[in-house]
């Protein structure tokens, strides 16, 4: 190779150098080895792409293995640990190869794999938690719902009271459900659990609607009783304050404007309308 370029040289002008090594033979050294480069860096390449498939394959894998939806024995571990420790080691010797740069390596989407491998024990346990919680609360949801059945009953008033004491029985509960509801609520098999999510997440805006509609209910159903009750009929707002049962009601009013008479069919309605629940 150095005899053909130096022969190549020797047609032209000047004097040849002592060494016999001319311009033209080192432009074509460069290349030879620029030629290498790129060789190796392609190869590099290829593997971190066979390494980034591989990877995924794996993670996909773990997932399958250990889920919120499922509960992984240490014997599932235990075996992919064995079959993936070759990948994790070699993507770790990858990571150190010559020529090997901080962005070319993250490219690959490989890294975390490392840690991720590290820490197998630390993953499934936690899945493993979370899906033991996520069947208690499968079993919640339909003590939560049964409470709400009454709560929520269209001739129940929901006072709140009765909302303060559902949350207090069940303020851990309530808590772990949103969370786990809202990250993963494909995971949470009780059919009640969507209707009940959405009142945990708005739950004295769901006894306000809910009132507002039983109030409306009880104007129509006694509204001869109303119109009768004294020779005259009540007004509104002697109606309203009358079918708002709530624990305290505050009736502010001046002199012969008709609070007795609202105080009486308080008294009246109160005995009809009103049923107390009570927790175990």
């Amino acid at each position: 190779f150095r005899h053909m370029f130096w022969r190549t040289q020797t047609k032209l002008k000047g004097p040849t150098p002592a060494n016999g090594i001319g311009p033209i033979f080192l432009i074509a050294q460069k290349t030879l080895a620029d030629s290498n480069i790129n060789i190796y860096r392609n190869r590099l390449g290829h593997k971190g792409q066979r390494l980034s498939v591989m990877v995924k394959k794996a993670m996909s894998e773990f997932d399958a293995i250990s889920n919120y939806g499922k509960l992984a024995s240490e014997k599932e571990i235990h075996e992919y640990k064995a079959k993936y420790a070759e990948l994790s080691e070699e993507i770790r010797k990858f990571r150190f190869s010559k020529m090997m740069t901080q962005k070319l390596f993250d490219s690959f989407g490989i890294g975390d794999y490392t840690v991720f491998y590290e820490t197998i024990d630390k993953h499934y346990q936690e899945n493993n938690r979370i899906y033991n919680e996520i069947q208690t609360i499968n079993i919640w949801c339909d003590k939560a719902a049964s409470e709400l059945d009454i709560l929520l009953d269209e001739n129940h008033y929901f006072t709140f009271s009765e909302l303060n004491l559902f949350q207090q029985h069940n303020t851990c509960e309530i808590e772990s459900f949103k969370k786990l509801f809202s990250a993963s609520s494909s995971c949470i098999s009780n059919p009640k659990a969507a209707e009940l999510y959405k009142f945990v997440v708005d739950m004295e805006g769901q006894r306000t609607k809910h009132n507002k509609l039983f109030e409306s209910a009880q104007l129509v159903k006694y509204e001869d009783y109303f119109d009768n009750i004294l020779s005259y009929s009540l007004d509104k707002q002697q109606r309203d304050a009358i079918v708002c049962l709530e624990d305290n009601t505050l009736v502010i009013s001046c002199a012969g404007s008709g609070k007795t008479s609202t105080i009486i069919g308080k008294v009246w309605a109160g005995k009809r309308i009103e049923q107390k629940v009570e927790f175990g």
